[in-house]
């Protein structure tokens, strides 16, 4: 006992049980030593070796025997050493790591394949996918999740993982006392200190059980711009090692790569969904739209604008603008030029535009964009042709009920003085007279109150049975009287076995009366007019034709236009209101059918409509009455509802 003192083999125990707890427990990265003994040794010996082999051959092939040749091939030899030290120990720290620290080499590896791949890679899936697999393979962990920021819900939602259950779903809050700790340490926080830390102790049992479920070991935040924009969290190494500080060091370098690529790629898929977003609502925009360049070149333009402008893109892209809106827009002292040259916006500007299918009135508007100029523009055409139509009818209506108002006026004028008073002849012309302005301003009210009333569809008509011969009977026994001072006859040919329709028994003695009433009215002293009633492919057709005056062929389109009167008519002092061939078309639409004209100047005119026959549906539809019918069009009384 002597020789071995018990003191010292106890010493020799205590060293080997704290080196195997160091090395066990990780409580002193001893790697770090061995790494940095090896580092600086094994360049040493290298060195040292080659600095003795270099001189002894020096003097063994060039003879050196002094002293002062040998301090000069010393010399030589330590300044060549200087200059290949440090290449020598970088390449040395290499060959080490990769034979002694194999770990630590593969993670540095995999740090330079994701700075060179991470930033290129733009697609936010595949870019986390990319990390987490690279991360699992090179650190060997067995589970791993990323958790990313969710902007309008302010949690962090689990988004990817590695060795979790594939249903597994997880949201951190923002509150959440880790989330929180991240935030303000920017650095790892470890499950050791998640046990011992006071703020970790108040986690709520869900929390727990989330974390549980992640067998988290470390969390590691990702900072961009001084923000957790999310976080990685391991689970423990497939070789239940601790991580140690190299592993910190290696994982926070990752987080910063990653959360700069991250955002890179966030950024890249926001750009590109306003840029598809902004595309959809281009081209489905009601307006038209033209990009040009600051030289005034079509550079793009919306299906709207290639419907305005009658061209499509590929017609006008590289021409400039005034191929589209004529060199006038850009004359001297034009809003166009001058809003170019101060860069401002042009206010919404009328235009005239000529296009393939004809002149178009539009609202165009400028405003200046990066490296060129938007105009949107919308077609007023219909707008226009509205405010028109809507003076035309005025001034039609008030010429219209002027000319009997003023008669009507002007003979009670006459019976209030007295004129003729003592012959009965001349008052009862003159009431007669009054009488037959009053009808016909009633029937110009009556006209106007149908058609509105049809074209708005405010009440459903009764319907029942017709038969259109009787109809057309009826009418030509009305308009006889005419007939005889116009000097025209009418001539009906009417099929037995054309059937009954399902009408409005009143609008179709409508169509028939304005129709045979006009034929009377075109046609010439002696001339005839005839009505045809047949049944044709489950219609019945009727046709109304004159050999009278024809209509020109300009008037043609517009003839079924309210108050529109061709110039012929009057020309010739044919009187009429304009409404008649209106109401006819609405009334014709009512029944579903459809109308037709075809005439030719001096030679007449032929018009046919075509009455679908009734359905089943149609015949089984109940008939309102007549009071429900006027009830359904009687303004409401003020405080119903």
């Amino acid at each position: 006992l002597g020789a071995y003192p018990i003191d010292i083999a106890a010493n020799g125990i205590n060293a080997l049980i704290l080196a195997y707890t160091i090395f066990r427990y990780n409580l002193l990265d001893i790697t770090v030593v061995i790494r940095k003994g090896l580092l600086y040794t094994v360049p040493t010996v290298i060195i040292g070796v080659g600095y003795f082999l270099i001189i002894l051959i020096s003097v063994s092939l060039f003879h050196l025997v002094t002293g002062y040749q040998v301090f000069v091939v010393s010399v030589l030899v330590a300044a060549g050493v200087s200059l290949v030290m440090q290449p020598l120990q970088a390449k040395t720290q290499q060959w080490i790591d990769r034979l002694f620290f194999r770990e630590r080499y593969d993670a540095g590896l995999m740090l330079e394949r994701l700075s060179r791949t991470a930033s290129s890679v733009l697609d936010l899936e595949r870019l986390v996918n990319l990390i987490l697999d690279e991360t699992t393979a090179t650190i060997h962990i067995s589970k791993l999740a990323l958790f990313l920021a969710d902007e309008e819900t302010g949690l962090y939602r689990l988004v990817a993982q590695r060795g979790l259950p594939a249903d597994t779903r997880i949201d951190m809050r923002s509150d959440h006392p880790a989330v929180r700790w991240l935030q303000q340490h920017h650095g790892i926080l470890t499950r050791h200190r998640l046990e011992i830390l006071p703020q970790f102790k108040a986690l709520w049992a869900r929390e727990r059980k989330d974390l549980q479920s992640l067998e988290a070991e470390i969390f590691v935040p990702l900072i961009a711009h001084n923000e957790l924009i999310g976080l990685l969290v391991l689970g423990p190494k497939l070789s239940e090692t601790s991580y140690t500080e190299e592993d910190g060091r290696t994982l926070m370098t990752l987080a910063n790569q990653t959360a700069i690529a991250i955002q890179n790629a966030r950024l890249y898929q926001t750009a590109i969904e306003e840029k598809i977003r902004s595309e959809v609502l281009v081209e489905h925009a009601f307006a038209g739209m033209i990009v040009v360049d600051q030289e005034m070149r079509i550079v793009n333009m919306n299906p709207a604008a290639e419907q305005v402008t009658g061209f499509t893109a590929q017609d006008l892209v590289g021409k400039t603008i005034f191929k589209v809106f004529g060199p006038e827009m850009w004359r001297e002292g034009s809003s166009l030029r001058q809003a170019v040259q101060e860069g401002k916006t042009l206010p919404p500007t009328e235009l005239s535009l000529a296009t393939p299918a004809g002149r178009r009135d539009i609202l165009l508007g400028m405003t200046p964009i990066l490296d060129g100029y938007l105009f949107n523009f919308t077609d007023i055409t219909k707008i226009k042709e509205f405010s028109r139509l809507q003076a035309n009818i005025v001034a039609n209506v008030s010429h219209e009920l002027r000319t009997p108002l003023a008669s009507i006026k002007g003979y009670t004028e006459l019976l209030l003085e007295d004129y003729g008073t003592d012959d009965p002849e001349s008052q009862r012309q003159f009431l007669q007279i009054i009488e037959n302005e009053a009808d016909r301003m009633g029937r110009i009210v009556k006209d106007l109150l149908d058609i509105s009333r049809l074209e708005a569809r405010s009440a459903k008509l009764p319907m029942e049975p017709v038969s259109l011969g009787d109809v057309v009977e009826e009418t030509l026994m009305a308009l006889s009287v005419q007939a005889r001072k116009a000097d025209v006859s009418l001539v009906s040919d009417l099929a037995p076995d054309a059937p009954p329709l399902r009408a409005n028994k009143e609008l179709m003695l409508s169509i028939v009366h304005n129709l045979v009433s006009n034929a009377i009215k075109y046609s010439h002293p002696g001339g005839q007019v005839d009505v045809v009633v047949r049944p044709e492919d489950g219609h019945v057709v009727l046709q109304v034709i004159d050999r009278g005056l024809g209509i020109p062929k300009a008037d043609l389109p517009h003839l079924f236009t309210k108050f529109y009167r061709s110039g012929m008519a009057q020309k010739k002092g044919i009187r009429g209101t304009g409404l008649g061939l209106a109401l006819v078309k609405e009334a014709v639409s009512v029944h579903k059918g459809r109308i037709d004209v075809q005439s030719q100047e001096g030679k007449g005119t032929t018009f046919t409509v075509w009455f679908p026959l009734a359905t089943r549906e149609d015949r089984s539809e109940p008939v309102p009455t007549p009071e429900q019918v006027l009830e359904s069009i009687q303004p409401s009384r003020p405080g119903s509802s």
